[in-house]
């Protein structure tokens, strides 16, 4: 049976042209070896190849599109969910000291320990307003992990190639990527959700609105992920400016406190940090007659911003990862 070569127009054609002229086979370039024997075999290609494709669908022969493109949208995005599954268990001790032993070790010293010696009304003081800001830490902490690893492991090892040369659509691998980062924000949160329980003996009132809160949550700041990483030059500096803006929503987003607690200027300051509105929802889900932002507010703030973030995420994901070019 011929190769993709043999089939021009083809997908398989295109991943050959990618491997013998893109990136994997520079070599090859008469550019860089103008030899005549080089010049000769590009010769003899030259009739039988198209262009350097760029990524996505419109690479692909529409009757590829139109036999299995659902079919091979959820099979792509269950394979992206299922190698973040592979990559958390490769690595379980790091991740159970970042999704259980560090958050219990923030509800115990500040729930538990300074708990006793902040004065704050109401039935479980203090813990009451830090457990849902660490709930909110785990939120936003999450996804950045697991969209960054991709990122930064497909910049440095050259495996993002592997899912863009798959023959799906640049907004399905973005979507399997959202996906991704919000089901890590979502498990990672909820584990926190149980170690608030059995450290602090809290339980959310309204269970529905507190994941209703997550989810948005976590959404959101896998946006913010990819934008961080994929706006610079290069992904690592992203994850510098990302570790700066973690710092400042940390301390100045309510995570450690609540609105209420805040006076002008520094409570018109939190209210442009997506975390006031995560902490503050997820209040609202655990003690609704303790002082906090209003939960339709708090809600309402993360779906606006979401929805002025979405467009510019797949603008920046389309302009990088179009045209690979790390």
């Amino acid at each position: 049976m011929g190769t993709g070569a043999d089939f021009p127009g083809s997908w398989e054609h295109g991943l050959f042209v990618h491997a013998l002229l893109g990136r994997g086979g520079s070599a090859l370039r008469s550019d860089r070896h103008p030899a005549s024997w080089t010049a000769g075999f590009h010769a003899c290609l030259r009739p039988r190849i198209l262009p350097r494709p760029r990524y996505g669908r419109r690479d692909l022969p529409r009757r590829h599109w139109a036999s299995g493109h659902g079919r091979s949208a959820v099979r792509f995005v269950l394979a992206l969910l299922y190698r973040n599954l592979v990559v958390g268990r490769a690595s379980v001790q790091l991740t159970l000291i970042r999704v259980v032993f560090q958050p219990a070790i923030y509800l115990f010293v500040f729930g538990h320990v300074v708990g006793r010696v902040i004065p704050v009304s109401g039935q479980n003081g203090y813990g009451a307003v830090i457990a849902p800001g660490i709930i909110a830490m785990a939120t936003v902490g999450a996804p950045f992990v697991t969209i960054g690893g991709q990122v930064l492991s497909g910049y440095f090892f050259r495996t993002l190639e592997e899912w863009l040369l798959a023959p799906v659509t640049l907004r399905t691998v973005l979507a399997a990527m959202l996906l991704g980062g919000v089901c890590s924000g979502v498990i990672n949160s909820l584990v926190v959700v149980i170690l608030a329980w059995l450290i602090l003996d809290l339980t959310p009132s309204d269970p529905a609105f507190l994941l209703l809160a997550v989810v948005a949550g976590a959404f959101l700041f896998s946006l913010v992920s990819l934008v961080v990483l994929l706006l610079p030059q290069r992904p690592d500096r992203g994850r510098e400016v990302f570790s700066i803006l973690m710092m400042l929503m940390t301390f100045f987003g309510c995570t450690f406190y609540s609105y209420a607690m805040l006076e002008p200027p520094f409570s018109y300051f939190a209210l442009l940090l997506p975390t006031t509105y995560i902490s503050e929802g997820l209040r609202a889900a655990y003690a609704p007659g303790q002082p906090h932002l209003d939960a339709d507010a708090a809600l309402t703030g993360l779906i606006l911003i979401a929805i002025v973030l979405l467009p510019c995420t797949d603008w920046v994901f389309r302009r990088r990862l179009g045209s690979f070019s790390w």
